[in-house]
């Protein structure tokens, strides 16, 4: 869905004030820094798998859904820097501080900037707010409301919620740094006499954004429309993930081993619970390209490291299921559009069409399970989105009135039971248990299943390859959707 993505391409460094929070009172300052090291070679007898649906995961049964142990990503080969640095600030100015970083990233990441970066310490504070004017001057409220009414029909936001203060409350409380491509500037927080080791992180991780646009040219640009939703989420976990990389190395060469292990953990298998503070697909949307986008660099980092990355640049992932499953990145899949679907009728107008990923997909599931049991694990309905192939999300408004049209394309993934088709039940699952109060219902169509519920009617449709359900408050308007 176009808003998810949009949450998560305006949201610059937000994830990382809680994925650093371990380490800020634990630095330390070890011996200091020695020369770039040299790429090591892989290891005799480690084989490299690019077929494995997620980047080298350990895949863990518990019961249904399968879910990921992302530790075995994240392991020694991904996360360990040669050498060791002592604190940036030496007592020589901030300016001084920048350089100093701007050399270890520059070592790190096997790259050289080509001119000086306009770094721009401020407060925290400050760059929150510029971060907040800037999202709402492209996030019109108009444009919101019609988002947040489609959210509401899709059960991923609560009625009365205001998705626009809502989001923009996230950035100003958890943005610590920012960077413009287009004007080659950067902002982060630093306003003292000396940077606290949580500011390195930060520097680091915007930094190689900055080094990266300038050597490789970071992928894609912030796209009104909304088709190209799904894969503007993609460009941007491969940027984020390539920042994030950046910054635990950075860390490992900080921090010592025990304060590593805990800054890794973040990364590691957990359980989310229910919260009435963020609606839940907005933290997993600024989540994605941080944490996905993470393990999709790691899945080419090894055994290959940083001259393998730099490959991906010259052909960014086209869809969140490439970087869900980095084997289809590498068989270079072609993603396809399911069947338009027919007019609801002259009164509910134009319809609005907007990319619907593999992420999109997997954020409906967790957020069910998250509505029916009171927590989540994120990432653990991503066996279950494996085959998507394509989907797009059609939305009709008159007044407060919503219909919906969900159509996706099933690439047919073999179940355990040899069946071939997946994507029916899992859509036919998640309808289910977010509508619990569904009754079933006379669909009048061929191969359809249809229900009632909160007054409005349901229709579930797998045909072929094609997936398609359409809801909406006029049983004679959903139906005529499906031609």
């Amino acid at each position: 869905m176009f808003v998810l993505r949009l949450v998560a391409a305006i949201v610059a460094i937000a994830a990382l004030t809680e994925l650093t929070g371990d380490l800020v009172d634990k630095a330390r300052a070890p011996a200091p820094e020695e020369p770039r090291a040299a790429a090591p070679e892989t290891p005799a007898g480690e084989e490299d798998d690019d077929r494995r649906s997620r980047p080298a995961p350990q895949l863990v049964h518990e019961g249904d859904p399968t879910v990921y142990d992302a530790q075995e990503v994240l392991d020694g080969r991904c996360t360990r820097q040669r050498g060791s640095f002592g604190p940036a600030s030496r007592g020589s100015g901030l300016d001084d501080d920048v350089a100093t970083i701007s050399r270890r990233v520059e070592r790190i990441r096997w790259l050289d900037f080509r001119r000086p970066v306009d770094t721009r310490l401020v407060s925290r504070s400050e760059v929150g707010a510029r971060f907040v004017s800037s999202y709402l001057r492209r996030y019109g409220e108009r444009e919101a409301a019609r988002d947040q009414q489609v959210l509401v029909a899709l059960r991923l936001l609560p009625e009365g919620a205001d998705l626009r203060e809502l989001t923009a409350g996230l950035l100003g409380q958890g943005v610590a740094g920012f960077y413009s491509p287009r004007k080659d500037r950067l902002y982060a927080g630093g306003s003292g006499d000396a940077l606290t080791p949580y500011d390195e992180m930060v520097l680091a991780h915007e930094l190689d954004h900055a080094l990266v646009d300038q050597a490789l040219r970071l992928p894609g640009t912030l796209s009104r429309d909304p088709m190209l939703g799904d894969t503007m989420l993609a460009h941007q976990a491969l940027g984020e993930g390539d920042a994030t990389l950046v910054m635990i190395r950075y860390a490992a060469a900080r921090f010592t081993e025990g304060e590593l292990d805990a800054f890794l953990s973040r990364f590691t298998q957990r359980t989310v619970q229910a919260s009435t503070d963020v609606p839940y697909f907005v933290a997993r949307a600024s989540e994605f390209p941080y944490y996905e986008g993470l393990l999709f660099v790691c899945s080419e980092w090894r055994p290959r490291e940083w001259d393998a990355v730099d490959r991906m640049y010259l052909r960014p992932p086209a869809s969140t299921a490439d970087v869900l499953f980095p084997f289809r990145y590498h068989e270079d899949n072609e993603v396809e559009l399911p069947r338009s679907p027919a007019s609801p009728g002259a009164a509910w107008g134009r319809p609005r069409a907007a990319s619907f990923g593999a992420f999109d997909l997997m954020v409906l599931l967790e957020n069910a399970d998250l509505a029916s049991k009171g927590e989540t694990i994120p990432g653990s309905h991503v066996d279950a989105v494996r085959g998507w192939d394509g989907g797009v999300l059609h939305s009709w408004l008159r007044g407060p009135r919503t219909t919906i049209h969900l159509g996706l394309v099933d690439a047919g993934v073999e179940t355990p039971d040899g069946r071939d088709r997946r994507l029916c039940g899992v859509l036919r699952r998640w309808f289910l248990e977010s509508f619990p109060d569904a009754t079933l219902a006379r669909p009048r169509i061929r191969s359809a299943e249809a229900w009632k519920t909160g007054g409005e009617l349901a229709i579930l449709r797998c045909k072929g390859r094609e997936v398609e359900l359409g809801k909406g408050p006029s049983p004679r308007a959903v139906r005529r959707l499906f031609g």
